[in-house]
């Protein structure tokens, strides 16, 4: 019951779990994106055709689908971001240096102003509970082209190569155990 409070009902508590999972996996077309500039010649299981397209085209979209879910939702899902945040950071400041774990801060600064740009785009928006600056079609279109600019941004931010490698072989050495 407590999973309620914050929302009036069913549907608003599965618009938030939506909104949320889907923001979730859009950093996964930026991951895409990345590894394939990263480590291009990297053993996958498969390929996917057309990635350089799809991925920003899935960004695109699922920032789409945060904007439809409306303020009303969406300022709570940042809220919870920013809770999140506030937790991750007490916890870091209580671990001993030696086990604190490594944030790559330089490569996460594409992700700021994407978080507080879809925040005001939803709060302009002509979606539920936002403020109709942007009319409708109008803020579609912006969420479209300022998502293309954060996903060309994020880009140049990856991880170098090297960190990548060392990290993919320290994660397959942690599956193998």
């Amino acid at each position: 019951m407590i999973v309620f409070l914050p929302f009036p009902g069913w549907q608003k508590l599965v618009s938030f779990i939506t909104s949320v999972s889907v923001l979730i996996y859009s950093g996964q077309c930026l991951s895409l994106a990345a590894m394939r500039r990263q480590l291009p010649d990297w053993e996958r299981p498969f390929r996917l055709k057309g990635a350089e397209i799809l991925a920003p085209v899935g960004f695109v979209i699922a920032n789409l689908i945060v904007l439809f879910a409306g303020w009303t939702i969406d300022w709570k899902m940042f809220a919870a971001i920013a809770i999140g945040l506030v937790l991750l950071a007490v916890s870091q400041l209580m671990r001993p240096k030696e086990d604190r774990v490594e944030l790559d801060w330089a490569s996460s600064v594409w992700m700021w102003p994407w978080l507080l740009g879809l925040l005001l785009l939803s709060l302009l928006s002509s979606f539920p509970g936002g403020e109709n600056d942007l009319h409708f079609g109008v803020d579609m279109a912006a969420t479209a082209a300022f998502s293309l600019i954060i996903h060309f941004f994020a880009l140049t931010r990856r991880l170098p190569p090297e960190v990548v490698k060392e990290r993919m072989r320290t994660a397959d050495a942690e599956l193998e155990e």
